[in-house]
């Protein structure tokens, strides 16, 4: 459900309508809506760090 509530916030977003889809999932607190929306911009400006599972799973025994 919260993938769908996060679809729906978006297509809202996108369509140009000023209000917001409501839901009751804490995830979409609009404290956490900024740090999603501040991580789409950063995925669309290519600002991403790629790592395979061996290198994550080497940097947590660090």
């Amino acid at each position: 459900m919260a993938a769908d509530s996060y679809y729906m916030y978006k297509k809202d977003d996108v369509e140009g309508r000023k209000e917001e889809t409501m839901s009751f999932d804490p995830f979409f607190t609009e404290e956490n809506m900024v740090w999603l929306d501040e991580s789409d911009r950063q995925v669309k400006e290519g600002k991403v760090v790629v790592k395979a599972m061996e290198e994550l799973e080497a940097m947590e025994l660090e």
